[in-house]
């Protein structure tokens, strides 16, 4: 994959969007270990068959953009 195609995230489960946190920060290369603690970060809270999954997106120094396309409570 080139770092110009889109890089897409799907749903790893089938829930409900309780809790979306949006954290602009810097943008350092993601090998980097620090990169999970600086960089930009999308993290979403999914409620699914009586449990709650975290899922976190962490942009990079190439991958600098994250769009989200679900908002609270869609399915």
């Amino acid at each position: 994959m080139s770092v110009f195609d889109c890089h897409v995230n799907r749903s790893p489960v089938t829930g409900k969007i309780e809790k979306i946190v949006y954290q602009p920060e810097n943008l350092v290369s993601a090998d980097l270990d620090k990169a999970s603690a600086d960089n930009e970060r999308n993290s979403l809270v999914i409620a699914t068959a009586g449990t709650h999954i975290a899922v976190v997106q962490i942009a990079g120094l190439v991958a600098r953009r994250i769009v989200c396309f679900v908002r609270n409570g869609d399915p």
